[in-house]
């Protein structure tokens, strides 16, 4: 017996032993990929804020309410406004290849919606795309662009431009879809019960556009 209590406990050290000698080496590999990690973010950032700047691009925040907003903002204000909102889980640097081309012309607005990238929110916030809109609205006429506003939306961002446009639709400019999220159950349309007909809308060809126009009148 007392040699079986002698042999656990030899068992019992030498797994200690082991243990002791193989955490540093764990938690060298932890602070190694950390490490890593922490370059590969560092790199990361530094590409986007690089990409910012060749598309004429600058860093904002703006507090509005509950919502602390984080926005890249470009182009001259005197010239048209555009917004550009982004997809689900994304952020303002999605657009920042596509705002090089719209610096020159336009006053170029990016904001992270809430719960997005930089801009903070309460943990409660409702994410919704009806109040999302509502504080889109406040974000855009805190910086005075409300009227004559051209917006793009992408994804999720689509479903937002498309809600903001509805209901503020003489202040919007013109509005551009880029694979917008649909709002199918609010539409009563042939093209949402059948979205085959959309076919229809296409154009491939010259005449195209006069026959898709009727379509639209």
């Amino acid at each position: 017996m007392k040699k079986i209590i002698k042999l656990r406990s030899k068992m019992i050290c030498s797994a200690v032993v082991a243990l002791s000698m193989a955490l540093p080496g764990l938690t060298h590999a932890q602070i190694l990929f950390s490490q890593k990690n922490e370059t590969s973010a560092k790199v990361l950032q530094q590409h986007l804020l690089q990409e910012r700047s060749l598309a004429g691009l600058k860093s904002k925040t703006l507090k509005i309410g509950e919502v602390t907003w984080s926005y890249s903002e470009g182009g001259a204000k005197n010239k048209p406004s555009i917004l550009l909102i982004h997809g689900l889980a994304g952020t303002r640097d999605n657009w920042n290849r596509v705002a090089q081309f719209l610096t020159p012309y336009y006053h170029v607005i990016i904001p992270d919606l809430p719960s997005n990238g930089d801009t903070k929110v309460p943990d409660n916030f409702d994410v919704s795309v009806p109040n999302v809109t509502s504080q889109l609205r406040l974000f855009i006429e805190t910086l005075n662009v409300d009227e004559n506003l051209h917006i793009a939306g992408h994804s999720l961002g689509g479903s937002i431009a498309t809600v903001y446009a509805s209901q503020y639709p003489f202040d919007t400019q013109s509005l551009f879809l880029i694979n917008s999220a649909g709002l199918y159950k609010m539409g009563n349309t042939p093209y949402t019960k059948d979205p085959q007909a959309l076919k229809d809308l296409i154009v491939s060809k010259p005449g195209d556009l006069q026959d898709v126009s009727k379509q639209l009148m």
